[in-house]
């Protein structure tokens, strides 16, 4: 059988006198860029198919050393090295195993004399499919002779890293686009290793990949960008590497630059197309996502002990584009939550000595809430729900609340969208207002409770909660109400006759009706053992009057059990025991 037939012999062989050619340098890849495209994806095919040994030499010298390249995009020749060995480790040929392909390109590695960038973008591209090759590797053992491993070392460590480094050296301060290239070919290569082979520049690796990566998220149409939207992930990841070897001025610069990336991206989306028929979970927001977060987790693993301000400005960060969050999602990004719960927990403990920190930052998020979230302009509502979380996961725990934060901040959240239409906005208001009833400010829950409750208890009948939400608030609210009967000893009984003047609504449906009495039991318990026995009376008469089925009642009488247990009355005890067989009977 022969190892390859004519047809594609010609087309190799034509492929090598091209790559051979000095003739038309400059030329071709200068013009018809389709030309250029096919070109590449030829020496791809080809390139990974040879059977023959001797062939395979052939290509492999005329892409090492072809003039070809000279005035060709080094970034475009790295991804047509990486698609050769990729294509080659999926296909496993075995004519040519893989440790006899790599062998070849070795050869032309360890016996180059005369570097060029164009040489080091294609030691680039086969480094960039080690981690397909260590998959391979582990799962179908495609490597039986156990040298491709070694390698793929001896390229990184002897060749790559020494010579990018020099590469560096030699063009950092000429002002040219080179250094940005050279900066993103290492990126899609780096290793945390990579410092045990000479020193890299970090600084100026950070400098490089925060500027490419603030064009690319602003959307200023970089000429890398269709590289950066192949590799973001790995820019991403190769910040968090550099960072943490940056100087404590360089990284508080990095960081200031990356909250106007995200001011200026939130304000151009919420500009531009900020209605809720926009996806941000597209490839390109979740690339600006991962290096966005990745970067401030970098920043803030930097230090031992990490500027108060930083913790505000990754917050601020955080917030501008929680739009891209709210349509992606969360779960399993364990790094968005590390940067976040450290971020929340430090502004936290910088509150307990200056309050003031915890209040600016409130304020300038609720102040950079500037489309009215009730037009459904989803940057606006991404802020605004960001915002609402914070307060509820920070604002039981800050001791420096007062009555002005109050007037200033809460209060006007929970008058204007209390009843909001949107059930993320409304749910958040509703985690918000129970988090801040935890607060020591009870002159303020007095004054409030009695008008949220009227809120969610209409807002309920009508339509707008559900049946677990309205009695999770009932159940929160009791609690809190019992340690307010201290200050207002008649509040658990009014509020106990509210729900109750509620239930006599005429025309309930029997659901909506079940549910506030499942609500006045959670209540009762702030009820106190003297005007208990009232409450459970009225409670059992509901049920025993109204028109449930079975299981309505069979809910219901198990509530009021549960509520006698708890409070470890006699007197309660004594009269379910008595009330037993009547309730018993609506079984």
């Amino acid at each position: 059988m022969k190892e390859i037939d004519d047809t594609e012999l010609n087309s190799i062989r034509y492929l090598l006198g091209i790559l051979r050619s000095t003739r038309i340098k400059g030329t071709v890849n200068n013009g018809d860029e389709k030309l250029n495209q096919a070109l590449l994806n030829n020496v791809v095919y080809y390139t990974a198919r040879i059977r023959s040994i001797g062939l395979l030499n052939e290509m492999v010298d005329g892409i090492f050393n072809s003039q070809y390249w000279n005035n060709y995009d080094l970034l475009e020749l790295q991804e047509m090295v990486k698609g050769i060995f990729q294509w080659k480790l999926e296909i496993s040929e075995p004519v040519v195993p893989i440790d006899t392909f790599c062998a070849i390109w070795n050869s032309y590695i360890v016996g180059c004399k005369s570097w060029s960038v164009y040489k080091i973008a294609i030691v680039a591209g086969a480094l960039d499919t080690q981690d397909k090759f260590e998959s391979l590797q582990s799962s179908i053992f495609v490597d039986d002779s156990g040298s491709v491993r070694n390698l793929y070392e001896t390229w990184r460590s002897k060749y790559y890293i020494p010579i990018w480094n020099d590469f560096i050296r030699m063009y950092t301060g000429n002002g040219n686009d080179l250094v940005r290239k050279l900066m993103l070919s290492y990126s899609a290569i780096s290793r945390e290793s990579d410092n045990n082979f000479g020193v890299l520049p970090w600084q100026n690796i950070t400098i490089a990949l925060t500027n490419l990566s603030s064009d690319y998220i602003t959307s200023k149409g970089i000429k890398e960008s269709q590289f950066m939207s192949r590799n973001m992930n790995k820019v991403a990841k190769t910040l968090l590497l550099s960072i943490p070897h940056c100087s404590e001025q360089l990284t508080s610069t990095i960081l200031a630059k990356f909250c106007k990336m995200c001011y200026d991206l939130s304000t151009v989306e919420s500009n531009n197309s900020g209605s809720w028929g926009n996806d941000y979970s597209d490839r390109h927001y979740v690339n600006i996502l991962l290096t966005i977060v990745l970067s401030l987790k970098g920043i803030l693993e930097s230090r031992n002990t990490i500027p108060v301000q930083w913790y505000h400005q990754v917050i601020t960060c955080l917030y501008f584009i929680h739009f891209i969050v709210k349509d992606f999602g969360i779960s399993g990004f364990e790094s968005y939550n590390y940067v976040l719960n450290v971020s929340v927990t430090g502004i936290k403990m910088a509150a307990e000595k200056n309050p003031k920190i915890y209040m600016d930052l409130v304020c300038l998020m609720r102040s950079n809430i500037w489309g009215d979230p009730k037009s459904g302009n989803k940057i606006s509502i991404s802020k605004l729900l960001f915002l609402l979380t914070f307060l509820e996961s920070t604002i039981s725990q800050f001791k420096g609340i007062d009555m002005h934060f109050i007037e200033t901040i809460v209060q006007p959240l929970i008058d204007e969208f209390i009843r909001s239409s949107n059930n993320d906005i409304k749910e958040s208001i509703h985690w918000m207002i129970l988090s801040a009833l935890n607060t020591k400010l009870y002159d303020w829950q007095i004054k409030l409770i009695p008008q949220y409750l009227d809120a969610s208890f209409t807002a309920f009948i009508d339509g707008e909660l559900l049946p677990n939400q309205i009695i999770l608030i009932a159940q929160t609210v009791s609690g809190r109400i019992q340690h307010l009967s201290q200050l207002k000893e008649s509040m658990p009984s009014e509020t106990c006759n509210y729900i109750y003047s509620k239930i006599q609504t005429p025309g309930l449906p029997n659901e909506t009706k079940k549910t506030l009495i499942e609500c006045l039991i959670f209540m009762s318990a702030s009820i106190s053992n003297g005007n208990i026995l009232e409450w459970l009376e009225k409670c059992s008469d509901l049920i025993l009057t109204s028109n449930f089925d079975k299981t309505a009642n069979h809910e219901l009488i198990s509530t009021m059990w549960t509520l006698v247990t708890t409070m470890r009355s006699k007197v309660a005890l004594k009269f379910w025991y008595d009330k037993l067989p009547q309730l018993q009977s609506k079984l």
